[in-house]
């Protein structure tokens, strides 16, 4: 049979469309029992060209199919929301594409096997882009994050878990290096102050807290014990000039003088 017929199979699914030689050839429409709506292209019987594919579950595929495989370049909308967008191979993500998650997550980059894997981008519903090596699905590697207030912080991720060491830069021009807690500079580090100030030391939560060392743009030398951002304890205080100051301070305060 050659043109244009209609198949009609034992579990009641169908093929609508062109024939060559008795086999499915051509253009056609095939709507399985379960459902799923696939109407695309047919060689020799076997789906194979470009296609849109409805699953039963409501998933949705339009791009290259190979040998009944989404294979090559489409686009697959799933039920949950997400969209992927890019290469395939054997049904699955593979190669450079992009998805969009349903919180509105958009992952660009590489992929294999379904999970990213590669250089990747990810741009958070906040604002924030987050460029990072993945692995197996998870970021682990060097990794960029530019949050929409210009900020800047570099450092590693492992696992999907960022490591407590990193460098942030902020848009002001603020620069910190060292460890980190939920965010903040938490531990041991060095902040550079736009006035050129340097601090290298101990800090809680941002601010300058335990034992540090502060050097001023001008080479004055402030070396003690802080709490929340101010001296307080024995400190020494060493001037470009050669004079050093020892003494006890109070909330900031020399006490004595």
């Amino acid at each position: 049979m050659d043109g244009l017929g209609v198949l009609v199979f034992k579990d009641g699914s169908t093929y609508k469309g062109e024939f060559k030689d008795g086999q499915m050839h051509g253009k056609g429409v095939f709507t399985d029992a379960d459902g799923s709506v696939y109407e695309g292209d047919y060689v020799n019987g076997v789906q194979h060209g470009e296609a849109k594919y409805t699953s039963s579950d409501g998933d949705f595929y339009v791009g290259s199919v190979v040998n009944e495989n989404m294979h090559g370049f489409g686009t697959l909308s799933s039920l949950d929301g997400s969209i992927y967008e890019g290469e395939f191979v054997d049904n699955e993500p593979h190669g450079t594409g992009q998805l969009i998650q349903p919180n509105g997550e958009v992952h660009i980059g590489q992929f294999a096997h379904g999970l990213r894997h590669g250089e990747g981008k990810v741009l958070l519903s906040n604002g924030t882009v987050l460029e990072v090596e993945f692995v197996r699905g998870h970021p682990h590697g060097t990794c960029k994050m530019s949050e929409s207030n210009g900020d800047i912080f570099e450092g590693y991720m492992m696992n999907g878990i960022m490591q407590p060491i990193g460098k942030r830069t902020s848009a002001d021009g603020i620069v910190y290096v060292g460890e980190f807690l939920r965010g903040k500079p938490h531990g041991k580090g060095k902040l550079t102050l736009t006035n050129g100030t340097v601090y290298e030391g101990q800090l809680d939560q941002g601010q300058f807290h335990g034992h540090g060392k502060t050097t001023s743009a001008k080479g004055v030398v402030t070396e003690g014990m802080y709490m929340h951002d101010v001296l307080d304890g024995p400190a020494k205080v060493t001037y470009p000039y050669g004079r050093v100051d020892e003494g006890l301070f109070v909330d900031g305060t020399r006490e004595g003088v």
